[in-house]
């Protein structure tokens, strides 16, 4: 049996709030609360709760991109986990691009996560060639939205 992580833990309480309030109301104070958590251990984790939230996003969708080039592991699969998570998680999703002030701290952390997806890539295909200063350049532009 695999035990929860603090990161996890925090993480789980703040999506339980989140299913109950707007992200924008939602305080350190109710988070550590609900899970019995201290606000010290809460920022030994995460600087802010744009933080949190970029960090469990993250985490899940790098577990669907690092599949990638996996034996019999379809680029189009990705596709297809990609668009299952957004739908399980669609309340949350809107609730997090509506009613966040912190937004941008979100999209930065999901372009550095669609980055290292594409640099992994290209590795793979490139022979794992160490992409040039101008390759990660196309990389980063490709990425930002």
């Amino acid at each position: 049996m695999k035990r929860q992580t603090p990161k996890e833990i925090l993480t789980a309480s703040f999506q339980e709030l989140a299913a109950k309030k707007t992200i924008d109301k939602i305080t350190i104070q109710e988070i550590v609360d609900n899970c019995g958590y201290s606000p010290a251990t809460f920022y030994r984790h995460f600087k802010d709760k744009y933080d949190l939230i970029a960090w469990e996003h993250t985490r899940a969708v790098a577990d669907i991109m690092n599949q990638i080039g996996a034996d019999g592991y379809p680029w189009k699969q990705t596709l297809y986990d990609g668009a299952r998570l957004y739908k399980e998680n669609k309340e949350y999703l809107v609730n997090l691009l509506l009613h966040t002030s912190g937004y941008d701290s979100f999209i930065r952390y999901m372009n550095e996560i669609n980055c290292a997806a594409l640099e992994k890539y290209i590795l793979s295909v490139n022979g794992n060639r160490k992409l040039t200063h101008e390759e990660m350049m196309y990389v980063k532009i490709y990425c930002h939205d």
